[in-house]
């Protein structure tokens, strides 16, 4: 499995959990952002593993994910944490207990997941706040 296929897989898992829509989710397009109301998820590629089985043998392969739920940020301030108590949840709910990414060759789970209030982001609107999980997708050989 390549990981852009990989990364393909982890945007059907999450959508198909039901927590977010086709226009939240990303692997490789941060205008989402733009179009989703309160929260957007964008994938890009993070610390990846190999292993190798004998001599030119196919191994274990961990393909590692920088998955982050951006939150917009508003005047509500209950609201805002509740969207980050709600991305915490639902991306975690979303990844490990999926049946896409999870079966007999494929597991998918979070491996961390945190939000750090000092880290806001600005692309030219509304400030967004970030939840960020470390998310890897291993294929058994």
């Amino acid at each position: 499995m390549t990981i852009l296929a990989a990364a393909c897989r982890l945007v059907d898992e999450i959508v198909d959990s039901g927590s977010f829509a086709r226009t939240e989710v990303s692997a490789c397009d941060f205008g989402i952002m733009g179009l989703a109301p309160t929260c957007a998820i964008t994938i890009r590629p993070s610390n990846s593993s190999f292993s190798r089985v004998g001599y030119g043998g196919v191994g274990e392969q961990r393909w590692g994910f920088s998955v982050r739920g951006w939150i917009k940020s508003d005047e509500d301030v209950t609201k805002f944490l509740t969207d980050v108590y709600h991305m915490h949840d639902a991306m975690y709910s979303s990844i490990n207990g999926g049946s896409i990414a999870n079966t007999d060759i494929y597991t998918t789970w979070v491996e961390t997941i945190g939000h750090n209030q000092d880290n806001i982001w600005n692309f030219g609107g509304p400030d967004y706040q970030l939840v960020e999980a470390h998310v890897v997708v291993r294929e058994d050989p």
